[in-house]
């Protein structure tokens, strides 16, 4: 028998969504150096969990089984736990099992000497991960979120700005570190007669990074 516990959530700056009698459990079965999944399903579903075979284990709890790719107000949130081991005719209690932002949220800004030269009408901000993208036209409030993989550590993502300044057209790139759980609150400034740059505030991280200098 496994007995889950229970299951908390912690975020940075924001709440979590939804009952974790929602999210979903998964289960895999250790075996040398492959894994076999042995079941998901919705948590209210395991207040007992019967294993038929002993041997080395490990568990997901998220809330939902795979975490988005890319979307607006998509927070993902999961917790891992260690190996452990069932033993046939013996409880396994796991305790309690804390879920963390598992994703990256991204808010975009503008500073208000740049929007005075800033055509809005014909701006998009994209950022990217890996294969996962999100576009965000000016105006657009929500925040985003980007998948970094399974990993856990830090992953590039792609920062592109589309759009006119001071009647010039630009499209420029600046790729910056994320990490699972920040907040990448990115902020748009002039910086001089001709050149703006990327100012990010990363929540969850305590950084504050000046990007490189878009000149127009």
């Amino acid at each position: 028998m496994l007995d889950l516990g229970s299951v908390t959530h912690s975020v940075v700056e924001t709440r979590a969504g939804g009952e974790t009698d929602d999210y979903n459990v998964t289960l895999w079965r250790i075996v040398g150096s492959s894994e076999t999944q042995t079941f998901s399903r919705p948590m209210r579903e395991c207040s007992g969990i019967e294993l038929f075979q002993e041997g080395t284990y490990r568990m997901q709890v998220a809330s939902s089984a795979q975490c988005p790719g890319a979307g607006f107000d998509t927070p993902w949130y999961v917790g891992r736990t260690e190996e452990f081991s069932v033993i046939n005719g013996r409880t396994t209690t796991l305790g309690n099992i804390e879920c963390t932002q598992g994703n990256v949220k991204i808010t975009i800004g503008y500073g208000e000497s740049l929007l005075n030269i800033l055509d809005t009408d014909n701006v998009v901000v994209t950022c990217k991960i890996g294969a996962n993208s999100i576009d965000f036209p000016y105006g657009e409030s929500r925040a985003g979120y980007l998948s970094v993989g399974n990993g856990g550590g830090q992953v590039a993502m792609d920062v592109t700005f589309n759009g006119v300044v001071d009647t010039a057209p630009i499209e420029s790139t600046e790729t910056i570190m994320v990490a699972p759980g920040q907040w990448q609150r990115l902020r748009f400034v002039l910086e001089g007669d001709n050149s703006f740059r990327i100012v990010t505030m990363q929540s969850g991280a305590g950084q504050i990074g000046d990007g490189a200098e878009w000149y127009f």
